[in-house]
């Protein structure tokens, strides 16, 4: 017992001070192998992935990765791998996929969660799996319900014949990423005319987190269309509170999850995706939500693995 107490200890006294590849705890080593970097193609870190399997299914948070194509997967080695989508689950906000190849990587031992305790200390892969971090259970494991969806656009009240006019963009939002401006008059949502502030509200208050909406509207007289991605309002809130968008700002959807387990390890939006350990070197969830500065939400592995062991038998017999 002492012993084992002692090497917790030295294990935790090498996260965080740093260590070398040839001193890291084991449970560091499983962590970094089983954890491959999703890159938008400008190179920018989009979310971690995790290998599940050894024959390449890996899961990635699905509302950060909309359209496969559009991103690469990268190796530990820095190499790149073809990716095939397998299973899109808006439920559980998960995205399979399945890599060509696995050259450095090596699957997560997935185990319960069941038995973990408040303060008990984890550890997650940081910046798509070249750092580790540290913290511990820091509440209860229960439900996290929605907030509601945006997409960070603010309506003028007035009345027009046609439309309704765009107030103001809130910076850092799925409608700035559109392009979206000030004065643009928002004619449809989805292909449903708009012609009051409520009707923008309803209809985007329909939508999960990472769904994509089509916008028409009218700027300087020409009308033209973008795909929005919506938001959890709290992702738009957080800005407007200016509640750690100095640090990050929170993942685009950190809600309507049915089981999560809450920890402080110190990572990012683009850090989702990425297992989240014990020192024992098992994987006992999924980080799936960062919600604040000092909060993760990860699924746990009871959560999410007997429905992907299903996507994943059916697939392999499919191939």
């Amino acid at each position: 017992m002492k012993c084992g107490l002692i090497v917790s200890i030295v294990s935790i006294v090498l996260l965080l001070a740093g260590f070398t590849q040839a001193d890291q705890p084991p449970a560091v080593t499983a962590a970094l192998q089983s954890t491959l970097r999703v890159e938008k193609k400008d190179g920018t870190l989009c979310s971690s992935a995790l290998l599940v399997s050894e024959d390449g299914y890996t899961l990635t948070k699905a509302s950060e990765v909309r359209k496969t194509e559009d991103h690469r997967f990268v190796l530990p080695d820095g190499s790149l791998t073809p990716v095939r989508e397998v299973e899109r689950d808006s439920q559980l906000d998960l995205l399979l996929l399945r890599c060509e190849k696995t050259t450095g990587l090596k699957a997560a031992h997935l185990e319960e969660s069941k038995s973990l305790s408040m303060g008990q200390w984890l550890l997650s892969p940081r910046d798509g799996g070249r750092e580790i971090r540290a913290g511990v259970v820091s509440a209860k494991r229960r439900s996290i319900p929605s907030a509601g969806s945006a997409i960070g656009i603010q309506m003028d009240l007035g009345k027009l014949d046609k439309g309704v006019r765009i107030k103001a963009i809130i910076p850092d939002s799925p409608a700035e990423a559109a392009g979206l401006q000030p004065n643009d008059v928002v004619l449809s949502i989805a292909g449903e005319p708009i012609d009051k502030n409520q009707g923008v509200r309803d209809l985007i208050g329909r939508r999960s987190p990472g769904d994509e909406v089509e916008i028409l509207y009218r700027r300087e007289g020409r009308e033209s269309k973008c795909l929005v991605r919506v938001a959890s309002r709290a992702h738009i809130e957080s800005y407007l509170s200016d509640d750690d968008y100095a640090n990050g700002g929170v993942s685009l959807r950190a809600d309507r999850f049915h089981d999560v387990l809450q920890h402080d390890v110190p990572l990012g939006p683009a850090d989702m995706g990425s297992v989240l350990m014990n020192l024992q070197g098992q994987a006992i969830g999924i980080n799936i939500a960062r919600a604040d500065r000092v909060t993760t939400f990860a699924l746990p592995t009871e959560a999410f693995w007997p429905q992907v062991k299903k996507w994943i038998e059916k697939d392999r017999a499919a191939r």
